[in-house]
């Protein structure tokens, strides 16, 4: 007979990646409920370790190698394009500027009519 949806349930929380997964979060919500302020600066810790352990793996999968030596090899194009945004936007605002002809009034500022 095919499981009930009690066990599956049961099953789907017990499952080893979703076990990991609540470990990972556990701390905050632990913090979050106790609201004690300074007691918990061990979680932080090891919330920040998890982290660490992201950037070391870097070292050792040649995917992320790649990337990195891409990104630093297209370095150049990627301060031409920021360049030419920089400039699109002032020249588009200066559009913008010039055809509204408005004037800026910062909001709570009184506004003086002329008669």
């Amino acid at each position: 007979s095919p499981p009930s949806p009690w066990q599956r349930t049961w099953s789907f929380f017990t499952s080893p990646v979703n076990m990991i997964d609540a470990l990972a979060i556990f701390p905050f919500y632990l913090e979050f409920l106790l609201d004690e302020g300074g007691g918990f600066a061990v979680l932080r810790v090891v919330r920040l370790s998890r982290v660490f352990r992201v950037f070391k793996l870097g070292k050792y999968n040649e995917v992320l190698l790649m990337f990195g030596r891409v990104i630093k090899k297209s370095a150049p194009a990627f301060y031409v394009l920021v360049f030419e945004f920089t400039i699109g936007v002032i020249v588009f605002s200066s559009l913008i500027f010039a055809t509204e002809q408005g004037s800026y009034v910062p909001r709570g500022m009184p506004i003086m009519k002329e008669d």
